[in-house]
């Protein structure tokens, strides 16, 4: 068929053949065409591109996973489904709209996939621990440029470790021993990390691989929360304290409630605020993010979303808890989630469609 016929589709009959795809990425595809697809497209319904990543069921599936709307608009949900590329594969995890998957029969042999380019990267073989609980990755941009760096955290036999590749090499990984820590984050062309006492770390990796510490006073406040680092839309740097305590009535831990800190270079100190400048908040370790709250997203502003990444190894279940914190009020709201996502091993992440 001629490009052209393509081309001279009215907006009426593009938005009747939209509406009938099934898949976020697929419209998101058509977006990508021309000005006049994209109107159509976002006429259509405008697909919510940020949403909760859950694994399948099944080791052997076909599927990477399952994408769904939490932030309170009905939404669909969509399957990630395996290309023929990476047949055998499973999704280990995911950052910036990029998925780490592993080999089922070798699992040293590492792949970044993303979904709506359908772009795949190999990366070099890697020796990490069976113990998914301790694997997390981010990265310095985007895996289709080479000079993007891939940072891998894990834990083996008792020590953590960091293991750096740049993509534009044709080396091996770097692999030095670390310290355990709560979050890391890319940020102004460095990693940091932050452990669970909230002491910030630099993690120095173009002349040479070091970590050296950075001189911020930590933020105690009491307890022992979870921490998440995370970067302002404005480009500053914030640190999150999500406090725990027992439910009342079950005992698993659940969000009591959460602080916010920015980050005053100059004095050293963490600077409490107690609103997000009209936007919302998705925590997540090693991805957390800022969302816009147009009509489209669903999301409300200066609200915080977390998810259960709480696995209570001695019950070998998750503490269900999921939920909305307003930063003004303090005020929380629970979330009741589906069996589907109760059921889901503990691999919670805040996924991000992105080119």
């Amino acid at each position: 068929m001629a490009l052209g016929f393509w081309a001279d589709l009215s907006v009426d009959l593009l938005e009747f053949i939209f509406d009938t795809l099934l898949d976020s990425f697929d419209l998101l595809r058509c977006r990508g065409v021309c000005a006049l697809w994209r109107y159509a497209a976002k006429e259509c319904h405008d697909p919510i591109t940020t949403l909760l990543l859950l694994p399948p069921q099944e080791n052997k599936s076909k599927q990477f996973g399952k994408l769904v709307n939490v932030s309170g608009r009905i939404g669909k949900i969509n399957a990630i489904d395996s290309p023929p590329s990476l047949a055998q594969t499973r999704c280990l995890y995911s950052h910036r709209g990029w998925l780490l998957v592993t080999n089922i029969r070798e699992p040293s042999e590492l792949y970044l996939y993303n979904p709506l380019s359908r772009v795949h990267v190999q990366l070099p073989s890697l020796l990490w621990s069976e113990d998914e609980s301790s694997l997390r990755f981010i990265m310095s941009g985007n895996p289709n440029e080479p000079n993007c760096t891939v940072l891998v955290f894990y834990a083996y036999k008792g020590f953590h470790y960091g293991c750096f590749y740049n993509l534009g090499d044709n080396r091996d990984w770097i692999m030095i021993k670390i310290r355990s820590y709560e979050d890391a984050i890319y940020y102004k062309n460095e990693f940091y990390v932050i452990d669970n006492e909230g002491a910030l770390e630099r993690m120095k990796h173009r002349d040479c691989i070091a970590v050296e510490k950075v001189p911020i006073r930590p933020v105690h406040g009491g307890g022992s929360p979870l921490r998440y680092l995370v970067e302002s839309p404005s480009g500053e740097l914030l640190t999150v304290a999500r406090h725990l305590g027992s439910n009342n009535y079950f005992g698993f831990l659940e969000t009591k409630f959460i602080e916010v800190y920015r980050l005053d270079w100059k004095d050293g100190t963490w600077e409490n605020i107690r609103n997000l400048d009209g936007r919302a908040l998705l925590l997540a370790h090693n991805d957390s993010m800022f969302v816009s709250v147009d009509g489209s997203s669903g999301y409300r502003e200066n609200c915080i979303y977390f998810v259960d990444d709480l696995w209570v190894a001695d019950t070998n279940s998750h503490s269900n808890d999921y939920g909305m914190y307003n930063l003004e009020t303090q005020e929380i709201e629970r979330f009741d989630m589906s069996p589907e996502i109760l059921n889901a091993v503990p691999f919670y992440r805040w996924f991000r469609i992105a080119a």
